[in-house]
């Protein structure tokens, strides 16, 4: 089983958002990550998991910069 991490500056490219709202994401429990040694890594499904929770919380009219305003 393969399991892709991702770094902050990856994560939050692909989520079209700064490195700071990856964090906040992190700190608020919204957005699960995994500590590699001193660093802080975001899995795939994380990511995948985080956007369908949000698409769940906001089901008609948000697009993924709405959705990661709040």
């Amino acid at each position: 089983m393969n399991i892709i991490l991702f770094n902050l500056k990856t994560a939050s490219d692909l989520l079209g958002v700064s490195q700071r709202k990856v964090q906040r994401l992190i700190a608020s429990g919204k957005l699960q990550s995994h500590k590699v040694g001193e660093q802080v890594r975001i899995s795939a499904e994380a990511m995948a998991q985080y956007l369908e929770d949000c698409r769940r919380e906001y089901p008609l009219s948000c697009t993924l910069k709405t959705i990661l305003k709040n």
